[in-house]
């Protein structure tokens, strides 16, 4: 449902990415008993730049995951990074966290059987600092094939003449499909990722993969690579060149139609049967009245926020105080509130 629906009231809410909102927080704790999200990852946590554009969601997610009743990540990195980044919100009182990895599609199973060696080396990002297509372009630029680049560019790149760039958000899928399909390699730079589909499906496709070494990555090339050494690991930007020189030079074997080892199906049933336990789980009314003051005092300030600025001039002088007053109010007393229930 659209968060501005008020269709009144559910045993669960879900969010499918982690909740940085504070609307929907609040939409969430008004119209629903138990809650929970999916944890794509962690990237506004990890990254500062991204941190500094919007500090307050750092705080939401870490109110979130303290209030949800249940945390899906999608991968063991994932729920170590959560657990490692917000250790105060677990315990006997915490959210349940479950890993569900990230599946493929039988459209991919399909394409398998048909694919080849016979195109350009595809690289796969965005203009994100942290997938790094600058610093992995520069690697490519004495490559001796056509590379094409799947995903936004950062402004002002340029781009050698055997480098060609598609947003992926402008291609049809079938075009998608068939980048996938005809590469001969697919060159995965970015530097942290909750799951990393590309990876997936490229591998399922039987196509040799060039990416970093860390944990996520390892753990979504032990899920869907389809032949040893399928996967050339690197450790810095000065190992990529050989990488792929390497992952070219390997030969690929017949990958069978059937090769998709988790299927979306599989993932949304899994999902399903962690809806089920968050919802065989007993709650208790101490848990869902904290959960409604953090709540309201999100929605205080959101209140005063939207007040603050419709404020025009001296004249709203008294309202904006009186706004801010509100706000000091409603927090100072979930602190209190908090306190003597031995919250931190």
């Amino acid at each position: 449902v659209s968060p501005g629906d008020p269709l009144g009231t559910f045993d669960l809410g879900f969010s499918p990415c982690q909740i940085l909102d504070r609307e929907q927080f609040v939409w969430l704790d008004r119209h629903c008993l138990k809650i929970v999200f999916t944890l794509q990852d962690l990237i506004w946590s990890r990254c500062s730049y991204l941190c500094a554009r919007n500090p307050a969601a750092l705080d939401l997610l870490r109110l979130a995951t303290r209030m949800a009743d249940g945390v899906i990540a999608i991968s063991e990195a994932g729920r170590a990074d959560l657990e490692a980044f917000y250790p105060g919100c677990f315990g006997a009182d915490g959210p349940e966290v479950r890993v569900v990895v990230h599946g493929l599609s039988d459209r991919d199973a399909a394409a398998g059987a048909g694919a080849s060696r016979d195109g350009p080396i595809l690289v796969v990002g965005n203009s994100y600092a942290h997938k790094c297509l600058p610093e992995a372009l520069a690697v490519l630029a004495s490559a001796n094939r056509p590379v094409v680049v799947l995903g936004e560019t950062p402004k002002g790149l340029s781009l050698p003449s055997h480098v060609t760039a598609y947003s992926d958000g402008k291609l049809p899928q079938e075009r998608v499909d068939d980048l996938f399909r005809t590469c001969c390699a697919l060159v995965f730079p970015s530097q942290y990722e909750g799951f990393g589909l590309p990876v997936a499906r490229a591998l399922a496709l039987g196509k040799p993969v060039v990416l970093f070494a860390n944990d996520t990555n390892r753990e979504v090339v032990g899920h869907f690579a389809v032949w040893p050494g399928q996967a050339v690991f690197c450790d810095t930007f000065e190992d990529v060149a050989a990488a792929v020189d390497k992952a070219l030079s390997s030969e690929m074997p017949g990958v069978p139609a059937s090769v998709v080892r988790r299927t979306w199906e599989e993932v949304a049933d899994d999902t399903y049967r962690f809806f089920r336990d968050v919802l065989d789980r007993p709650c208790t009314a101490d848990r869902i009245h904290r959960r409604h003051e953090a709540a309201q005092s999100v929605g205080a300030l959101l209140a005063a926020e939207r007040l603050v600025s419709a404020l025009r001039g001296p004249s709203g002088e008294c309202a904006y105080r009186a706004a801010f007053r509100a706000v000091a109010a409603r927090v100072s007393g979930l602190f209190h509130w908090q306190r003597a229930k031995g919250g931190a």
